[in-house]
């Protein structure tokens, strides 16, 4: 059902040279060990915040503003340097974030590198009062499941409970927007009954259909459902001849989900002309901003990792810039306004 049918098989070896074929296999074993196996979700990981955990619209406004940033994670031996660069253009992102007169604010994943608790300490002191309930919304990347087994994502809710509760996937209701948070890396896997792939996609069928009287659709998830950036084999090719790492390419999935959302936004404007639908992702260090079926497709990675390039022209592309930054969105009963602000991480 939905997004989450399993993707259609490939035959990788049609046309690739044998050490290509050769160099998949030892990047999927590298990748299965070191944290990245697909978990498995039960129907307490997923729901909706109770009123109580959602930020009312501002007083002041008849509008309805926040920020979307996401992938802060270095090496930990980059992180724990008190002083780095890393962590000081955390602080500077963080210091213009604070400056905004917005609602919410939400992280698309990838926060730090690992689950170690130091970790996670830094980049909490770092965020600092970013990070508050009916404020802050996180996203689940897949560096944060990487860690100690069952263990892994216990810093995790330790620092956003209050925000989000025990939840990887969740959704809520602001003014007229709807905003739904998935966790898309705990998936996917073949659809058998009953499993935590037909959950999930029933949970997100749920959601869609709680925000059919919403003029605004927001989804935030951590792998890009488009993306300029290569797959693993060829960004290692790049690195062997010294050129700077690309972005990840998205998911095969994804496709999926780019389909029900573009369908979705479709039957929504039948009753709601002015409706649309913004999806925000990160995984790829760079911003991207693409437009589909009338759907926004937005790219936000450049919360202080190291930097990928994006990988020449791309279908659907509308912007794209390489750096440090956040992005500033702005809904009105006319238009949805999206900004890139670039961040120059220089000296504090």
């Amino acid at each position: 059902m939905g997004f989450l049918r399993s993707s259609r098989p490939v035959d990788a070896t049609n046309g690739w040279p044998a050490r290509l074929v050769f160099a998949a296999v030892i990047s999927g074993l590298l990748l299965a060990g070191t944290g990245c196996a697909h978990h498995r979700l039960t129907r307490s990981d997923m729901g909706t915040l109770e009123a109580s955990r959602v930020p009312p619209p501002a007083a002041h406004r008849q509008d309805t503003r926040f920020v979307v940033w996401g992938d802060s994670r270095s090496k930990g031996s980059q992180d724990l340097a008190r002083e780095s660069e890393l962590r000081r253009c955390r602080r500077q992102l963080r210091d213009a974030i604070l400056e905004e007169d917005i609602d919410f604010v939400i992280n698309t994943g990838d926060m730090v590198e690992s689950g170690r608790e130091e970790l996670w300490d830094f980049f909490s002191k770092d965020t600092g009062d970013l990070i508050r309930p009916n404020f802050f919304f996180p996203v689940l990347g897949n560096h944060e499941y990487k860690g100690d087994g069952d263990d892994d994502l216990r810093q995790y809710f330790n620092r956003f409970e209050p925000m989000v509760g025990n939840r990887r996937s969740y959704a809520f209701a602001h003014g007229a927007a709807y905003v739904i948070a998935l966790d898309s890396f705990a998936q996917p896997r073949p659809a058998t009954k009953g499993d935590d792939v037909n959950l999930h996609s029933q949970w997100f069928q749920a959601q869609l259909e709680q925000a059919r009287s919403s003029r605004t659709l927001i989804v935030a998830l951590h792998y890009p459902v488009f993306s300029s950036g290569r797959n693993t084999v060829v960004r290692w090719l790049l690195e062997k001849v010294g050129v700077r790492p690309t972005g990840h390419n998205p998911p095969r999935w994804t496709e999926h989900l780019r389909d029900d959302l573009v369908q979705e936004l479709a039957q929504r404007q039948r009753r709601i002309p002015a409706a649309r639908t913004l999806v925000f992702s990160g995984h790829s260090h760079f911003f991207e901003h693409y437009r589909f079926g009338g759907v926004e497709f937005i790219v936000t990675g450049g919360g202080g990792a190291p930097a990928h390039k994006t990988f020449g022209e791309s279908a659907h592309r509308l912007a794209a810039h390489e750096g440090p930054h956040y992005v500033r969105v702005q809904l009105t009963d006319a238009e949805a306004k999206i900004e890139l602000v670039p961040i120059d991480c220089g000296e504090e």
